[in-house]
């Protein structure tokens, strides 16, 4: 065990006459006020102060300057909690500074709201044209004033409207709009957003600067109190000296060193121990129990949720409130002094408690397996701007690994600064940063933006020119040695989009029309298919459509095995090609309706989450159909899969899957391993998450659960385990156990499986090591 203090902190005030326009009997920081005067003369500016020193009222001071006054403002959050307290903040700034502005919060379910009739694409495109057009869903009198606006939203929507995925009636307008109606704005939480997230950010700044924009007075703030190294790195590439500024402690002008000062972070004595978090709670339920009747309110923190529930358990008699995603918004707003909560609380939510005199958390129980990570979760605890009292110490219990614990056992005892401590962190070797896989910026990132710069070229005069010029610009910014050049990128996006067309034909019978119409479409559909058929390790076969047009009939038409082999070619290829278009997750496992009677899973007797998790963390009883759902728990189910929890797991599930193939063992590993493919045909299997596990029969439905679906996916041989290991271990993202067999010779073979988005994450990490393999199998000697 290791104890660390980190020392109270304290920011310096602004001087009193910094910004006369403002008007809140809150203070300024200096830092706020640095943000404001850095917004009027420079286009980006990140505000990199710690959690808790009030960086997005820092962002929402330029709100006041006369250039912004009768300008629409975007606001970016990562979570709908954060969207929906960023509102409120938002209202009662513009409500107490009496500016002419109105606040929306535009998550899915609020815009879902505003008219069904409509499209999604267009219900959102007239929204941020006009918000009036909905003014009586939005409850505004019917004759409000058009005004500015401030949209607070979620990165997902600005993400669709700005790569061109609504519907293609729709996808113009919202880019417009997205693009076009703003005047400032401002992205919350830089640094929760991984690498591709991060590169859809960067695309967006480059549209700006391509287009002038900034020149014409626009601006972004970037709020992150831990941004990562690339991030500069990559922001560099677009923005020089004079056109970005950095806010930083580290940074502060000389002549604020007399500044006065307000504490902002209360003392923090840390406790690090190496656990798993269930088992430290499950050890010290005593102690939790003298916080709650000492009257110190507390939170554990977890990145599982299957852990947040098994606490919840334990600790059943302190009445905790679970903040987690299957909780209801009323559930999460209970006040209780215990909170048991998921990472959805680590990334700037506010427990509030107003009109408590000291900190809102006195006491904070995490684990950590990032450096980050663990900044973001203590930074929850002891958070005292604007409070009364400032002095009370608060305590962390800190749960990391072996390793790590380790490493931080060389500051035991020791007294620490803020900076001193993020310093510290900043080096552990055992707690990365939890996205440094940038190798996803360097690869697919130009793919991923092409597809919106080939849409938007369309749109221009001398539409090949602009084609190239702004291919150039995403070149410069994620992989300046590319080779990959602009033509062959329009070529696969070509071929996306006619295949899409071709499996979305109403009726399917028009697929194999052979007229002038669908032809040509078809015979390269098949020649494509017969390319992928013949071409193998070392060669790469490429067919024209042309070749195959008069001999349909005879090769396609009437083979009825062709053409279901022809339309599982281009499902695969059109569902691999829409994975890199998933802001979050390109794959995530079907949803089931829960019945939870003993409120295991949440408070919701009646609620829906993934099947994956429940069958992990479960006892499951698998309703036979959704009547019987509907007779045992009187609600409608929402989903196909229908089951009961009947209780914990113990030991939990670790799942995997079983795959069948014709190929021979040499033939798929040559098909399917070191690319991003889609696989059909997945079968869940589980064994005991302990040493030794046993395997675990799971019901037929759910061990069929995800057959009939296309999952994109990495598969890695087991030559390549430990490197891939090796990257997994210091990244978010995990790997299952897939067993192929193989019906031609009865053999089967393990691999390792990543699934959805992080398998275009990690392919390019192992790269280097393909291209080692395959030096090292030309480098040795052939004996004859």
């Amino acid at each position: 065990m290791t104890t660390i203090t980190l020392l109270a902190h304290e920011e310096k005030l602004a001087p009193a006459d910094a910004l006369p326009e403002y008007r809140h009997t809150t203070p300024l920081l200096y830092h706020q006020v640095r943000t404001y005067d850095a917004l009027k003369a420079t286009p980006l500016v990140m505000n990199t102060y710690p959690t808790g020193t009030g960086k997005t009222l820092a962002a929402l001071l330029r709100l006041l300057h006369p250039d912004q006054r009768n300008r629409n403002t975007l606001l970016i959050a990562p979570t709908n909690a954060l969207i929906d307290q960023h509102a409120a903040e938002a209202r009662e700034f513009i409500a107490h500074h009496g500016l002419k502005m109105q606040v929306f919060a535009a998550n899915a379910a609020a815009l879902g709201a505003l008219d069904p009739s409509l499209r999604p694409g267009e219900r959102l495109q007239r929204f941020l044209e006009n918000p009036l057009t909905f003014a009586e869903q939005l409850s505004l009198p019917y004759d409000a004033e058009k005004q500015p606006f401030v949209v607070v939203t979620n990165p997902d929507i600005f993400y669709y409207g700005l790569y061109f995925q609504y519907r293609r009636t729709d996808q113009r307008n919202v880019f417009q709009a997205f693009i076009g109606n703003f005047h400032y704005v401002v992205i919350d939480e830089f640094h929760y957003y991984d690498n591709k997230q991060f590169a859809n950010f960067l695309f967006f700044f480059a549209l700006w600067k391509q287009w002038s924009y900034f020149t014409h007075g626009r601006s972004i703030c970037l709020l992150s109190a831990t941004p990562r190294a690339n991030v500069h790195m990559y922001l560099d590439r677009l923005f020089d000296a004079t056109t970005q500024i950095c806010i930083s402690p580290d940074n502060e002008p000389p002549e604020s060193a007399g500044y006065k000062t307000i504490p902002t972070l209360s003392e923090l004595r840390l406790t690090i121990v190496a656990d798993q978090i269930e088992s430290w709670v499950a050890a010290n339920r005593q102690q939790i129990a003298e916080w709650q009747a000492a009257q110190l309110d507390s939170v554990i923190i977890s990145s599982s949720l299957g852990r947040i529930n098994d606490i919840n358990a334990l600790l059943q008699q302190l009445d905790p409130v679970r903040i987690t995603g299957p909780e209801p918004q009323s559930e999460r707003q209970r006040v209780r002094p215990l909170i048991l909560a998921t990472p959805t609380v680590d990334i700037g939510y506010n427990f509030g408690r107003p009109g408590k005199c000291r900190q809102s958390i006195d006491r904070l129980v995490c684990d950590a397996r990032f450096g980050d990570e663990l900044t973001q979760r203590i930074g929850r605890a002891g958070r005292v701007l604007g409070r009364v009292e400032t002095t009370t110490p608060s305590e962390a219990v800190v749960i990391v690994n072996d390793e790590a614990a380790d490493e931080l056992h060389a500051y035991d005892t020791q007294r620490l600064s803020r900076s001193a401590w993020a310093a510290i962190v900043a080096r552990l070797q055992h707690l990365p940063p939890k996205h440094q896989l940038d190798g996803y910026i360097r690869s697919h990132a130009i793919m991923e933006a092409f597809y919106p710069i080939m849409q938007i070229s369309g749109l221009l005069e001398a539409e090949e020119a602009a084609l190239e010029e702004l291919y150039q610009m995403i070149r410069d910014v994620f992989a300046p040695a590319t080779k990959q050049r602009a033509i062959s990128l329009k070529r696969f996006f070509s071929a996306y989009d006619k295949r899409r067309r071709w499996l979305n034909q109403s009726p399917e019978t028009k697929r194999w029309l052979i007229d002038e119409w669908n032809g040509k479409a078809l015979a390269q559909h098949f020649a494509d298919y017969v390319s992928w058929r013949e071409s193998g390790k070392g060669k790469e076969m490429r067919y024209k459509g042309a070749m195959f047009r008069q001999q349909l009939p005879a090769l396609l038409l009437n083979q009825p095995q062709q053409k279901r082999a022809l339309v599982a070619f281009i499902e695969s290829q059109v569902a691999l090609t829409r994975a890199i278009f998933n802001f979050r997750e390109a794959y995530q496992g079907p949803t089931a309706a829960v019945y939870d009677p003993q409120h295991r899973l949440s408070s919701e007797t009646v609620n829906s989450y993934d099947l994956l998790h429940l069958a992990a963390h479960y006892q499951l009883y698998c309703f036979p159909n959704q009547v019987e759902f509907k007779q045992v728990t009187g609600t409608q189910a929402l989903a196909e899969f229908c089951v009961e929890i009947q209780g914990f797991r113990d030991p939990k599930l670790t799942l995997g899957f079983d795959y069948e193939t014709a190929y021979s063992p040499e033939e798929f590993k040559q098909r399917y391993c070191r690319s991003v493919v889609a696989l059909r045909g997945l079968k869940l299997t589980a064994k005991e998450r302990c040493p030794d596990g046993m395997p675990t029969q799971l019901d037929q439905r759910i061990r069929s659960a995800i057959e009939t679906e296309w999952v994109p996916c990495l598969i890695v041989a087991q030559e390549s385990w430990w490197p891939l290991l090796s990257i997994l271990k210091g990244s978010p993202f995990y790997a299952r156990q897939l067993l192929v067999d193989y019906t031609t010779d009865g053999t089967s073979e393990e691999y390792k499986l990543v699934t959805g988005t992080a398998a275009f994450h990690i392919l390019p990490e192992l790269k280097r090591h393909y291209a080692m393999l395959d030096k090292k199998l030309s480098d040795e000697p052939i004996f004859v």
